[in-house]
């Protein structure tokens, strides 16, 4: 889900790419980054969810985050 909001809010700024739109954008991306942590410590409370985060590697994108 968060994947998909960060693929078209950048073929939006690819559109649109003035400083309002990047600001607007790297706010967003910021929370989404927060509200993944969040979430995180809420969901490894669950022994099934704390199994497949020992196999995940990455959260968001590959190699990044």
């Amino acid at each position: 889900m968060y994947l998909g909001y960060v693929i078209s809010q950048a073929g939006l700024l690819l559109a649109g790419p003035t400083v309002g739109n990047v600001a607007i954008i790297c706010l967003l991306w910021g929370l989404y980054v927060w509200r993944i942590i969040a979430e995180e410590r809420v969901l490894a409370r669950d022994p099934a969810y704390a199994a497949l985060c020992a196999t995940t590697r990455w959260r968001l994108l590959p190699g990044v985050f």
